[in-house]
């Protein structure tokens, strides 16, 4: 990989120049980080879905609530898989 600042030639894994000190940040970089954060916010969901299917259940709506617990599950497994 090149530095966009001077072109000399660098790791593909650096974080900065090691020749003329510029910092950058790389695509994957900015990927990962979108991919985080989309992971917490489809646990949030998932555990938000999950206490309301938790009440649903308590207040005697069996089909919504297992529904609502259903998708809350599955909701907080992607958010696990992707966090």
């Amino acid at each position: 990989m090149k530095c966009p600042c001077c072109g000399k030639t660098i790791s593909a894994q650096a974080h900065s120049c090691k020749y003329c000190g510029k910092k950058f940040i790389r695509k994957s970089d900015k990927m990962a980080q979108k991919i985080i954060v989309n992971g917490k916010v489809a646990l949030a969901c998932g555990g938000l879905l999950f206490l309301v299917g938790g009440l649903l259940l308590f207040y005697g709506a069996y089909q919504m609530g297992a529904i609502a617990l259903a998708v809350g599950i599955a909701f907080m497994s992607i958010g696990k898989l992707l966090g």
